[in-house]
């Protein structure tokens, strides 16, 4: 918060629980979580408790999940991709990964990544020919995936950045009211390790942010855009 006129900010973190005040009436709220990270916390920090368990996961052969959610210009993907001095839970988690299985000497284990964009209720590829509307399919043998989904080995992180970079280029951003480059759509990096005894997903997903039309002004296909982003993001907090 901008506390630059000697404001006092509304929220303050106890431990596990955030506290917000009203500043018509003073009054507080409670709400308490498995983890809570404040404005100081570093990009180490937050991998080691939410990315290092999932990566653990991954390597003993179960799919598992990771998304960042909340309100457009709140950091969600700087929280996810990160900064050239500050890389995010998805760059950490390949570089993890990729060292972890350097030292599996039992069996081959190979690391390739998909990233696809879920824009306006479509889903694009990212990384491949960028097909504007991919079709999604459940099987018991492969689970849930996108038919014709590009899928690259990826040997180091500097090949994964270069992916990214190409990738997040390509990624549909529009300035708002509330946000510069605003994520007009939901980015889903999926890692997928495989071997001979098994094949595992690890999903990263960068959520586009929810939004009210009335602050980010939106009109004509922002106001779209937003809408859809409210929709499949209510589907989302109905699971």
């Amino acid at each position: 918060p901008d506390l630059t006129q000697k404001e006092e900010s509304i929220l303050k973190v106890k431990g596990q629980t955030i506290e917000l005040t009203d500043p018509t009436n003073q009054t507080k709220k409670s709400f308490t979580f498995d983890h809570v990270f404040d404005t100081n916390t570093t990009q180490e920090v937050l991998f080691a408790e939410m990315g290092e368990p999932l990566v653990q996961t991954a390597l003993k052969g179960v799919n598992a999940t990771l998304f960042a959610y909340g309100m457009t210009g709140s950091g969600k993907t700087h929280t996810m991709m990160g900064a050239p001095q500050q890389p995010g839970v998805i760059i950490r988690t390949v570089e993890m990964l990729l060292g972890e299985i350097s030292h599996v000497t039992d069996r081959a284990i190979t690391l390739s990544i998909q990233c696809v964009e879920i824009y306006n209720e479509n889903v694009r590829d990212l990384i491949g020919e960028g097909i504007a509307a991919l079709d999604i399919r459940e099987t018991v043998s492969e689970g849930t995936f996108v038919v014709g989904c590009a899928e690259e080995k990826v040997t180091s992180v500097s090949e994964l950045l270069t992916l990214l970079q190409n990738a997040n280029k390509r990624r549909t951003t529009e300035a708002t009211n509330m946000n510069e480059t605003s994520s007009r759509s939901h980015a889903i990096v999926t890692v997928i390790l495989d071997s001979k005894v098994n094949r595992s997903k690890l999903s990263l997903i960068d959520l586009a942010g929810s939004e009210k039309a009335k602050k980010t002004q939106a009109t004509g296909q922002r106001l779209l855009e937003g809408s859809n982003i409210n929709k499949s993001l209510l589907a989302l907090g109905n699971c």
